[in-house]
């Protein structure tokens, strides 16, 4: 079973009718297909408001095209408006990994920036710190901001970086102002090491290294409840059962049971080890997720 590579969708600041042809979209775009990630960038709906009820519900439709068999293997590249954007965004679904570059906590008293709806406002619209953790793990944050933004004061990128506990993964660089122009930085992770495309590759290494070793302890125990799925299968061809064949089948039905129990007790502790599994699955997409493991739908 091969792991999935997660797909990264760039999300841009306000005002890009032309996202590849902006800032650096169209840069890291190309970079990162040509490494073999998956990447999305096209144009947003509304461009010069960048509204979030326009804006976050675009979003999860690119999710779920690009990654319709489960719409959290992605990585959300913000700037700007399109960092406020990742950060409702993951408020409500979870997702692999968020890279904010530019972003604010506050609208700064504009009323363009206001209108858009993605800031607090007093005691209402808060920021949902908790729900943006539950939702994708505080190790896979990343924030980039310049000590000389002319927009965005430096303590407002502080304010978001501790309302997420961000340590290790908060990135503040010398004079690039609001990130206009592409920085090898969020590509390859040259001097902070904290580039999309090794982050992705470890990652992934690191996850298709646990499946792996998961699969080897677990592969006997697959092997034995697979068996007993083709008999159970066999036996509920058979029109009339025998009196032992119907006690059989119970007793199959009861392992097929168990092994749903305890390969759902295996994804989950892998989600919460790896990542893997979304956060989001229900018991019911786990216990598929783990049935079709066993009787080998999955590669």
């Amino acid at each position: 079973m091969k792991v999935p590579t997660p797909t990264v969708i760039i999300c841009p600041g306000n005002g890009c009718s032309n996202i590849r042809q902006s800032n650096w979209y169209g840069i890291i775009y190309e970079k990162l297909i040509e490494k073999n990630i998956p990447c999305i960038c096209k144009d947003f709906p509304d461009p010069l408001h960048a509204r979030r009820d326009r804006w976050v519900p675009f979003m999860r439709s690119v999710a779920e095209e690009s990654s319709p068999g489960d719409p959290s293997n992605v990585i959300l590249v913000g700037h700007s408006s399109g960092a406020q954007a990742a950060l409702r965004y993951t408020e409500l679904y979870p997702v692999h990994g968020v890279v904010l570059v530019s972003a604010t906590y506050s609208d700064l008293g504009d009323a363009h920036e206001r209108m858009s709806g993605y800031y607090p406002q007093g005691d209402t619209n808060p920021y949902l710190f908790q729900d943006m953790l539950t939702n994708c793990k505080r190790e896979c944050w990343y924030q980039f901001h310049s000590d000389d933004d002319p927009f965005i004061p430096l303590y407002e990128a502080e304010k978001i970086r501790d309302g997420l506990g961000l340590s290790s993964t908060y990135n503040m660089l010398s004079g690039r102002s609001h990130f206009f122009d592409y920085f090898d930085e969020l590509e390859t992770g040259k001097y902070s090491g904290l580039g999309i495309s090794r982050w992705v590759d470890a990652r992934m290494k690191t996850t298709q290294q646990h499946l792996d070793a998961l699969l080897a302890v677990e592969g006997d125990k697959f092997d034995r409840f697979a068996q007993s799925v083709k008999t159970l299968r066999r036996k509920q061809n058979v029109q009339t059962h025998s009196q032992s064949a119907t006690f059989e089948w119970i007793k199959t039905s009861r392992e097929l049971s168990q092994l749903e129990h305890n390969m759902t007790q295996q994804l989950e502790r892998m989600q919460n080890d790896v990542g893997l599994i979304s956060s989001s699955r229900t018991q019911e997409q786990l216990e598929l997720d783990a049935l079709s493991l066993v009787i080998g739908l999955k590669d």
